[in-house]
């Protein structure tokens, strides 16, 4: 069962599917058109926010320059990298671990909302 006192924010995701799969869930959703306007908005709703997701190939910013970032200012910031290219996520290398996971497009809504819970049950 999800809460809806959880906050989840879908940083830069174009992906409607996606909001929708997490918005019937009761999670609530700061959306962002790309990686400089994910961080702006992390600037200003970071103590709200227990949750990022984000693709991994995004305009402007890629996901993991994005999440560097804004773990600069917020280090125990949990991460959903997303992604539809299996070459670039293999990118990610240290980056996965503590507080990120890395979900394959395409996915289930299953798979999608374990990770999630996942994510935001980790201490």
């Amino acid at each position: 069962e999800i809460s809806t006192r959880d906050w989840s924010s879908d940083v830069c995701s174009s992906d409607l599917l996606l909001q929708k799969m997490l918005s019937q869930q009761g999670y609530n959703l700061l959306e962002t058109c790309d990686g400089e306007d994910a961080l702006r908005v992390f600037t200003r709703h970071r103590d709200s926010i227990h949750l990022v997701v984000t693709d991994v190939v995004m305009p402007n910013m890629s996901g993991t320059e994005l999440v560097r970032n804004l773990r600069v200012l917020c280090p125990e910031t949990k991460v959903l990298y997303v992604s539809g290219h299996p070459e670039k996520a293999t990118e990610l290398g240290s980056e996965l671990g503590p507080n990120a996971d890395l979900l394959y497009k395409p996915f289930k809504r299953e798979a999608l909302l374990v990770k999630v819970r996942n994510l935001l049950d980790e201490s």
